[in-house]
């Protein structure tokens, strides 16, 4: 409102009377229109909203918001617009449908917009990182300059050690880069890569060496570099009489050391594949070979590629399962209850800085109600405590303040600076006290 020029009651009511006789039915027009903040909104550079979202990050970050390691995901979603967007892109993309008689086909389709690329951390909900790029663009492009952008909002108050990724940003060259620099990952790879088919024929082999699945959960070594484990979860179907309890059982196998990904190297890596003296670079895998009760045949049988250890693989099930959470929590909530897809303009500037805004507020907002909710817990425990024991707790919290009364005045004060005011010579004062001068600044009181 300050920069504006405008306070609460004119934006609400207008700035004058004028008109208001004649006008039917109609509200009341504020100080400026909704175009007229269109056309100065989309004036910003964009890298100043950038900054001013990267800004965001690095505060809560700095105010230790993060645990000291975490892990993140990354992930694309479309931000489809029409045709008439200026600066849009374009990608051509196969949409399955049904005929006049009912059965299913492919059609090849228009999807014109961009694409929003995200660096999440689930547990807290915030965004770490983001790139807007044209719809028709690929992900993987921009992995390692995202994962790199996050780290550098993270500073040195968190550090990120695991990404979790879709089949999108699959690259061989990539997922080396992670491993070399000491970031671990998780992916699931194409069914068309050699690498899927094989680990899913070395798991097939495996489950038969350890004569068929195990019936109790728990993990079953294998050779020396399988593992298969088993969890079982009880479920309850139905109410009333007719509840039943089920049991669901996932079945997954690691496998360690798999060398037939040929493309996880360093650039052109894979051109020598077919050379005598190739030698390929081991990637582990974990395949899901029964998802809660469901065995979908090995032909489908979900394979993921990873640099994390397989001796217990439900681990690396369980850690890829957390990126479904960033469709929900970030993707559907920001469409859908933060209009992200609604920009002032319907050019890519302005779809631009609509979108940073956004994703900033969204930062502080979900930060704000983590600290409501943990505040909101600590005095519910307080409640819990017991009066004489809250009572200590205040004690301990309050011990070295002391209320001071001049006149129909008071204030609360450090006992250090009480001491300082009245010129008492204490040894141990805190250097942060500060001087006479400083204290009373503090307290915006003007000095005798």
């Amino acid at each position: 409102m300050n920069l504006v020029g405008f306070n609460a009651h004119q934006i609400e009511n207008g700035v004058c009377k004028r008109g208001k006789g004649r006008r039917r039915h109609k509200p009341t027009t504020g100080p400026i229109c909704d175009d007229t903040l269109a056309r100065n909104i989309v004036k910003i550079p964009l890298k100043v909203i950038e900054q001013f979202f990267n800004k965001v990050v690095r505060i809560l970050a700095k105010q230790e918001f993060f645990p000291e390691t975490i892990s993140v995901v990354i992930d694309p979603t479309d931000i489809q617009t029409t045709a008439k967007w200026k600066g849009r892109g374009m990608s051509i993309r196969k949409k399955r449908v049904r005929d006049k008689k009912g059965k299913w086909k492919e059609i090849e389709i228009r999807v014109y917009g961009w694409k929003l690329i995200v660096v999440f951390h689930a547990p807290t909900k915030i965004p770490l990182a983001a790139k807007l790029v044209k719809i028709e663009e690929s992900e993987k492009n921009y992995t390692m300059e995202l994962i790199k952008k996050a780290q550098e909002n993270l500073g040195r108050y968190s550090k990120i050690i695991r990404v979790k990724m879709d089949r999108g940003h699959l690259d061989g060259k990539t997922l080396w880069q992670m491993n070399q620099e000491g970031l671990q990952f998780v992916i699931p790879g194409r069914s068309d890569m050699q690498v899927t088919k094989y680990a899913r024929r070395l798991a097939q082999v495996m489950v038969k060496e350890a004569g068929g699945i195990p019936t109790s959960p728990g993990i079953k070594k294998v050779g020396t570099a399988g593992y298969i484990q088993v969890r079982e979860i009880t479920v309850r179907r139905g109410v009333g009489k007719n509840q039943k309890t089920e049991k669901l059982r996932t079945v997954v196998v690691g496998i360690k050391g798999v060398v037939s990904y040929d493309q996880y190297g360093v650039e052109g890596f894979a051109k020598d594949r077919y050379k005598r003296s190739f030698q390929p670079h081991k990637i582990n895998t974990v395949v899901v070979v029964e998802w809660e009760g469901k065995n979908y045949g090995r032909e489908n049988w979900v394979v993921y590629l990873t640099n994390m250890k397989v001796d217990n693989p439900l681990k690396v099930f369980d850690e890829y399962d957390e990126r479904s959470v960033i469709e929900n929590s970030l993707f559907k909530e920001a469409k859908q209850g933060w209009f992200i897809k609604h920009a002032p303009q319907k050019t890519e500037r302005a779809l631009h800085i609509h979108i940073f805004f956004t994703l900033a507020i969204f930062v502080l907002t979900n930060a704000y109600r983590r600290w409501s909710e943990k505040r909101e817990k600590e005095e519910s425990e307080d409640f819990l405590l017991g009066i004489r024991r809250w009572r200590e707790k205040v004690n301990v919290k309050s011990k070295d303040k002391s209320l001071v009364f001049i006149g129909d005045r008071y204030g609360i004060f450090w006992m250090a600076e009480i001491m300082i005011l009245l010129g008492v010579k204490v040894r141990d004062i805190p250097l942060k006290a500060g001087t006479p001068k400083e204290i009373l600044s503090r307290y915006d009181v003007r000095p005798p």
